[in-house]
């Protein structure tokens, strides 16, 4: 009878990784060949900056950009009432895109996304990490 030694083997099966194929070799998109914009010097170093400029009547899907509640109101939600006395153009919107939840070493953030109302129109900038 054979053993299961002799019955990997015919079935092509082979111990270690002498024999193995090389892995397939990554495709790489460099962010200048597939987002528009342009790397820039920062105090943190090199980034690469997409930004754009949207009309007030822009809409994503069901939503437009121009604020529909009152400050007054937000400012009750956030729980805070100095909100309802600042003009819009004076808030930033943040967004972050990491490597991971985990935090600790190896995580960090590729993409830092900033939104402000800007002379009537939105401005998004977008920077990430070469």
């Amino acid at each position: 009878m054979p053993s299961l030694s002799d019955k990997l083997k015919s079935l092509g099966v082979q111990v270690g990784a002498r024999n193995l194929p090389p892995p397939p070799t990554a495709d790489t998109f460099p962010i200048e060949d597939t987002v528009p914009g342009r790397f820039v010097e920062t105090s943190g170093g090199r980034a690469y900056l997409a930004e754009e400029i949207y009309p007030p009547e822009y809409r994503h899907g069901h939503s437009g950009l121009t604020v529909s509640a009152s400050l007054q109101a937000i400012a009750e939600w956030a729980g805070e009432p100095s909100v309802a006395g600042i003009p819009t153009e004076h808030f930033a919107f943040l967004d972050t895109e990491t490597s991971g939840l985990a935090g600790g070493t190896g995580t960090f953030a590729f993409l830092v996304g900033v939104g402000r109302f800007e002379a009537g129109s939105f401005r998004l900038s977008q920077f990430f990490l070469p």
